[in-house]
């Protein structure tokens, strides 16, 4: 089972900043999860949100701020090139792909950069953009994100709405697993029943699992058989 720090260490530091970075890698991890947006010059940015807001009290969009002008208001939010150089192929890493203007500057980078490809997991809501870093990089992995939203409230409500329904949600995660080729799951920990991830593990389909972040939660789940959890506290595992 992969144990997937997520957004750094971000129950450890600040999410997503290079600080965050550094406290993962002193645990004993196989992968590090961190989301990706594009500044105004192009520049892949780590940050969860689309804003500096939450995180870093300002209220400016990292599409509205050039590289320097991000770095200028907290040196520690990192480029992908800046996390590149610092994990170097020490774990995994799972970028998530935040927005579809990303996948262009993602492709180039990867293919620009030495880290390697084996060593990555590209991870996204948008099935049509998973589709184009496939397409130029046959021999990398991605993963299909069934569903997220925003904040993590809302992603939690929305996941207990789900489970109103499951069985056809169910047969609506199959059918685009199936249409897309996608042989990686990324869900809720809410929509892992195990029924659903023994019928996944039927078609060959890889099951991972966001948020969990309680020791009882950890082996809860590895349990039931989840082939990677994603938590804030890489001391857990």
């Amino acid at each position: 089972m992969l144990e997937i720090s997520h957004r750094g260490a971000g129950g450890l530091g600040p999410e997503n900043t290079l600080r965050s970075f550094k406290i993962a890698l002193k645990y004993d991890i196989d992968m590090i999860e961190t989301d990706l947006w594009l500044s105004k010059d192009n520049k892949l940015v780590i940050n969860h949100d689309s804003d500096l807001k939450r995180i870093y009290k300002v209220n400016k969009k990292i599409k509205d701020l050039t590289l320097d002008e991000i770095k200028s208001i907290n040196s520690d939010i990192p480029s992908l090139e800046e996390v590149f150089a610092l994990v170097d192929s020490k774990v995994q890493l799972n970028l998530e792909i935040k927005t579809p203007e990303v996948v262009k500057y993602l492709i180039k980078e990867i293919k620009d950069s030495d880290y390697p490809v084996d060593k990555l997991l590209i991870s996204s809501n948008y099935l049509n953009v998973l589709n184009i870093v496939k397409q130029e990089i046959p021999s990398i992995r991605i993963a299909w994100i069934f569903h997220s939203i925003g904040s993590s409230v809302g992603q939690f409500f929305w996941s207990l709405m789900v489970v109103k329904v499951l069985f056809l949600v169910q047969n609506h995660v199959v059918k685009k697993i199936q249409d897309n080729n996608i042989k990686i799951l990324v869900l809720h920990k809410v929509l892992a029943t195990k029924r659903f991830i023994d019928k996944l593990h039927k078609l060959k389909i890889k099951v991972l699992i966001w948020t969990v972040d309680g020791k009882e939660q950890i082996i809860k789940y590895r349990n039931k058989g989840v082939d990677g959890i994603i938590s804030n506290y890489p001391n857990k595992f």
